[in-house]
Order: structure tokens, then sequence, then C-alpha cells
């Protein structure tokens, strides 16, 4: 991913997984994920995979490959201050 617009957002935000992709295959729960209460904006590359959006379009959790190697991408916080 890649910072599209300096911001930070912050509310109650509801992810909505992509059970489609393999990396997430097997996940129970997927259908009632857990709130966000704020998040970086981002946009994703074009060749990146969306794994977590939120429900206004925003990527939340994203895949994508450089080279030789992969990467995650999280565009929330693991705390609570989020």
């Amino acid at each position: 991913m890649q910072a599209g617009r300096n911001a930070i957002q912050e509310d109650l935000f509801l992810p909505v997984a992509n059970a489609e992709h393999a990396l997430l295959e097997g996940f129970p729960g997927l259908d009632a994920l857990p709130a966000v209460l704020g998040y970086v904006m981002a946009q994703a590359r074009p060749t990146a995979e969306i794994l977590l959006s939120l429900e206004n379009g925003d990527p939340l959790l994203a895949y994508g490959r450089f080279g030789l190697g992969a990467g995650l991408a999280y565009t929330s916080d693991m705390t609570e201050a989020w």
C-alpha cells in the first residue's frame, strides 16, 4: 500500500473480509469481525490483493508480492488506542 491521503480516520468502522482469498481460508468468524476505532487512510497498489476492507471501501489489510518476497500492510492499530 502507499499513502494516498495524509489523514487519520477515527471513528467506528466495520471490516469486511474477502473470504475468497487463500490467506483467509479456515479463519472462523469472518462474517462477524470486530469493529476498528481508527485507521490510516491509504490506497492499495494496483498489484495488491485486499484481504480486509472497511465498509467505505478503504483497505484495512492488503497482501502484495515484491520481487522474491511478500508483505502485508495493516492500516489500523492492534492496541486500545484504536
